[in-house]
């Protein structure tokens, strides 16, 4: 199982459901996700299509649940068991399941053609729950998909399915995504049991609808013609970290120290990455700021330095050399970093992770080293997960280590400069905001003042250096 871009745009326009978690590659980047992610409900499309072959049916229930994120372009196994009228399929990668869920099912002769009303669909995610609330508990919710005509991404045709149960798979997708939660939601559960009656549109009236605070997350109890029983369940994603440039300023403080002084950063269009600049800058120094996709964020980060008095400029990772001289070098940057299982990781996989970290790493270095002036500083940014290890992350620890003993290695062979390993702990930006994260993490704006405290009062003799914060 593979989903193309062209298969989710497809049902993009089917279901309504313009979540910028799915469709917007910049605001998913500052997500735990660092990348779009596959509607769950199209794998449950995809699922009835494999498994149907042409079939016309009826579903009598559906259950689904997501545990874990699906992306674009990646290849999935799906497992179908089929026993009498019942289905159960699971979409794995790695041994690791990403949807799973159960049907019953019925096969009929043909389903009846219904016109369909009119339906204005949200064009923008809604942001304050409250308000959607009040709106469904008073007014329902009322849907019609998009134009069906083309389900043949999925190995369906738009006569296989009961309009109302098509749109009661889309119109779930477009009520977590766009109405409740909306715009930071994430799609967890789906349970339905449908009636014999076909129907020209979703309508629902719900029972219950619950907000659960241990946990982030929404549950929605309803039902509707042709609908026995709906039960949705839906977590709410934090908002995307955000520290103020006051609040950075005022934790690094000021001073001369680097004036002069020419600082590159990597990855540093946001998390920590965009911090240290703004600190570094804050003492002096000329900065760039160096991202790969980020150009909006980069050149927001820039804006905020001049806006103090400062002198930032934002280069694209491969155009690197055009800032010039270096004194210090600040390897910052990361690969999309998500948890996976040891396993789950298709070799070819894991080695990549470990050759695109290095490869931030050594690119810049090779770049700006061998014009470096003695004292010249390369600052290497690593995690303390290296020296304990960290479930769900070896492959991350792994490339981490390799930076490790790059940096230690160049020490000696450059014995003029200073090499700086830096192990921050967890903190909490954009890779780590979780929807439920019981782990303690500190906020990067205290690591990074501690972090240029250090280095500000670092020996300017050349040397190996370790900063565990």
């Amino acid at each position: 199982m593979r989903f193309s871009d062209e298969t989710l745009q497809a049902f993009c326009q089917m279901s309504h459901d313009r979540n910028p978690l799915h469709t917007d590659e910049m605001y998913s980047r500052r997500t735990q996700f660092g990348r779009p992610v596959v509607y769950g409900m199209a794998a449950v499309l995809m699922a009835l299509g494999q498994w149907s072959r042409g079939r016309v049916v009826r579903l009598e229930r559906l259950k689904v649940q997501f545990p874990k994120a699906m992306f674009a372009d990646e290849d999935f196994d799906l497992s179908l068991n089929e026993n009498r009228n019942q289905v159960a399929f699971k979409v794995s990668k790695g041994g690791v399941t990403r949807v799973s869920g159960h049907w019953t099912w019925s096969e009929v002769a043909g389903h009846s053609v219904l016109n369909a009303p009119a339906f204005r669909p949200l064009s923008v995610a809604e942001e304050i729950q409250s308000k959607s609330v009040s709106r469904l508990n008073q007014d329902g919710f009322f849907y019609v998909p998009g134009p069906v005509h083309d389900l043949s991404g999925f190995g369906l045709s738009n006569r296989q399915l009961p309009f109302l149960q098509l749109a009661t798979l889309l119109g779930s997708s477009y009520l977590v995504g766009m109405v409740l939660p909306g715009k930071q939601a994430l799609f967890s559960y789906l349970n339905v049991e449908f009636d014999a009656q076909e129907h020209n549109a979703l309508k629902l009236n719900f029972n219950s609808i619950e907000w659960d605070d241990r946990f982030n997350k929404y549950t929605l109890i309803g039902a509707g013609p042709g609908i026995k029983s709906l039960d949705i369940q839906a977590f709410v994603r934090p908002p995307p970290p955000d520290y103020a440039a006051g609040e950075i300023s005022d934790a690094a403080g000021h001073s001369d120290l680097l004036n002069q002084q020419n600082v590159l950063v990597t990855g540093a269009s946001r998390g920590f990455g965009a911090i240290l600049a703004q600190m570094l800058a804050g003492h002096g120094a000329r900065v760039g700021l160096v991202y790969k996709k980020g150009h909006g964020d980069a050149e927001r980060i820039v804006a905020q330095i001049r806006a103090q008095g400062g002198d930032a400029t934002a280069l694209q990772f491969d155009r690197i050399a055009e800032f010039g001289r270096v004194d210090i070098l600040v390897n910052n940057a990361c690969p999309a970093l998500l948890s996976h299982g040891f396993l789950e990781m298709p070799s070819a996989e894991f080695s990549g992770f470990i050759s695109d970290t290095i490869k931030l790493v050594t690119t810049p270095t090779r770049t700006f080293l061998p014009a470096m002036k003695a004292g010249g500083l390369v600052v290497n940014i690593s995690t303390q997960h290296t020296q304990k290890g960290a479930p769900g992350f070896a492959h991350y620890v792994t490339a981490k280590a390799a930076v490790e003993g790059l940096t230690k290695s160049l020490s000696w062979e450059f014995p003029k400069h200073r090499f700086v390993l830096a192990r921050p702990p967890r903190m909490k930006t954009d890779m780590s905001n979780l929807v439920y994260d019981p782990l303690p993490s500190q906020s990067p704006v205290e690591v990074g003042a501690a972090l240029v405290r250090r280095l500000l009062d670092l020996s300017p003799e050349g040397g190996y250096y370790e900063i565990d914060l």
